[in-house]
């Protein structure tokens, strides 16, 4: 293996040529490959070209100009490090090799390739194509019911794995079939960006024996779930062997990594800060800001995570502690924006099932949302920056924010409320029944049915003691903490106004429900004349 850097900051670690590599293989599969004319054992030289060619075909100027600025920065790194033209790429997932007229994996779904590069075979897979943003969710929920069970070749069964998940270890477990024997002896490596780490670090921990290294970029983790399910499969020994194995490399504030269960060990993650405006801190995600091509310098480590990153951190384990039945609202809800509004795509292999269980899930899921990140932004204000502004007004925004959303749909619950009064109001006809011997009154069954009435008493009894619960006493403590800074004064004003809307929520609700008891006693007046003058005029 080639020599550690002694740079600071890379003892005990990989080497900045390994951490080169994986920058280049890993921007050239953001590539629109499945669009462009390459063949197997293509070399990177030939891959640029191809894409030079491409890209003089789409008429976007904007996605021509990205495409541009994408194989600038790819030709800028081979420019520094002559090697990496030589470097040829195969066994894309994309591509057709059974021959049956489709893709092999959907190439919006999971994809990854092969790079090999004289003696080191790279194993990559990519971030988050554009169908795969609700597979993201899944992977961090830990549920049961969307996932393929996947058998390792040891008869070892994991159940809580997504569906693309299942996908990276089908694919692994078909390359090693395949080229297993014509790599043997060679340097193997599996790596991946976003989404691809996780990949990566999962296939790691079931065919960690067939690897020399994994190494990967600002990937999130793995679910709680799935975690026990590789230590009850392969054993804390053979868990902590392949970890050595395992390397990581996280911008201080991106905020992806803080997601999920990480599989690295601490010791192997190394942090940096990237080559990018403060200003647009979504860049602080992408590969680009890992090298300087005009220096030619990989970004400087610093000491850990960022005042971002640990932010997110602390948003993530609000949601970890939930079960995944409850995870799923928060998971689904963020990464639907991500797939439907931003991304503009239909998720790959989901069925009109799942549009529908979505779009009936929805309010609940944007308030989910809210809640977790408002409590979350809360705990974190509390232990680490009591003092930040940025956050406070994160925090405020979000409150308030929540609070307008919450008047909208409670607004709508009342309505509905008010509907389910008039569509249970007794009919006359239901008011001549049989009277038997003996029946009694009282009873809402007699002659008027108000059985409905008294489900939604009980309802808006649970509604206004949640409203007084769950957001109006944490609001007040929130404000009562921020009362002791001076600098807070608009983050307190807005706070203000949420208490104010959530208590005019509450008032609402207390109105309909004092009218519901009043339509119940008189549902119950008049049930007892009826039944009285029905016995008097059987009595004559």
């Amino acid at each position: 293996m080639e020599e550690k850097s002694v740079l600071p900051g890379y003892e005990n670690y990989v080497s900045e040529k390994t951490i080169i590599d994986e920058v280049f293989y890993n921007e050239i599969l953001y590539l629109p490959l499945e669009k462009i004319d390459i063949n197997d054992n293509d070399n990177m030289k030939d891959v640029l070209k191809n894409a030079k060619r491409y890209m003089s075909t789409l008429k976007d100027g904007k996605d021509q100009e990205a495409l541009k600025e994408q194989i600038e920065y790819l030709e800028g790194m081979m420019e520094h490090n002559e090697y990496l033209k030589d470097v040829t790429i195969s066994n894309m997932s994309w591509k057709d090799y059974d021959n049956n007229g489709n893709e092999d994996y959907p190439s919006k779904g999971m994809q990854a390739a092969v790079f090999i590069k004289g003696d080191e075979v790279n194993v990559v897979y990519r971030g988050t194509p554009d169908g795969s943003w609700i597979d993201n969710a899944e992977i961090v929920i830990g549920g049961t019911y969307y996932a393929l069970n996947y058998v390792d070749k040891n008869g070892n069964v994991y159940n809580h794995l997504s569906a693309m998940e299942v996908e990276s270890l089908k694919f692994i477990e078909a390359l090693i079939e395949k080229k297993g024997d014509e790599w043997v002896g060679r340097i193997f490596t599996v790596g991946g960006h976003s989404k691809g780490d996780s990949f990566a670090a999962l296939v790691m921990m079931i065919y960690g024996d067939k690897f020399d290294l994994c190494f990967g970029i600002n990937g999130p983790g793995v679910s709680p779930e799935t975690l026990d399910d590789i230590l009850n499969n392969i054993g804390k020994e053979k868990f902590y062997e392949y970890q050595n194995k395992m390397y990581k490399l996280n911008e201080a504030n991106d905020y992806v990594n803080p997601f999920g269960v990480p599989l690295y060990k601490p010791e192997n993650i190394r942090w940096y800060k990237g080559y990018y405006n403060e200003i647009d801190i979504s860049k602080a995600h992408f590969v680009v800001p890992i090298y300087d091509i005009k220096t030619g310098k990989l970004a400087n480590f610093v000491e850990g995570q960022g005042n971002v990153g640990r932010y997110v951190r602390e948003l993530y384990l609000n949601v970890e502690k939930l079960n995944p039945g409850s995870r799923e609202a928060a998971c689904y809800g963020i990464m639907s924006i991500l797939q439907f509004a931003v991304n503009k795509e239909l998720p790959v292999d989901k069925d009109l099932t799942f549009y529908i269980y979505l779009i009936e899930r929805l309010d609940a899921m944007k308030i989910d949302i809210f809640d977790i990140m408002i409590s979350g932004t809360d705990t974190y204000l509390k232990k680490s920056l009591k003092d930040d502004k940025v956050l406070y007004y994160i925090y405020s925004t979000l409150s308030f924010l929540k609070s307008t959303y919450v008047i909208v749909t409670q607004i709508r619950g009342i309505h509905i409320a008010k509907k389910l009064i008039i569509d249970h109001r007794p009919r006359i006809s239901d008011c001549f029944v049989h009277i038997n011997e003996g029946y009694d009154h009282n009873t809402g069954i007699a002659a008027i049915n108000y059985s409905k009435v008294e489900e939604l008493i009980t309802k808006l009894d649970t509604y206004i003691e949640e409203v007084d619960r769950i957001y109006i006493k944490p609001a007040k403590e929130t404000r009562d903490i921020l009362s002791s800074v001076s600098e807070t004064f608009i983050t307190k004003l807005s706070l203000n106004t949420v208490i104010d809307n959530y208590k005019k929520i509450k008032n609402g609700l207390e109105t309909n429900k004092d009218i519901l008891i009043q339509y119940k006693a008189w549902c119950e007046e008049t049930e007892s004349r009826f039944i009285n003058n029905l016995k008097g005029a059987v009595t004559a």
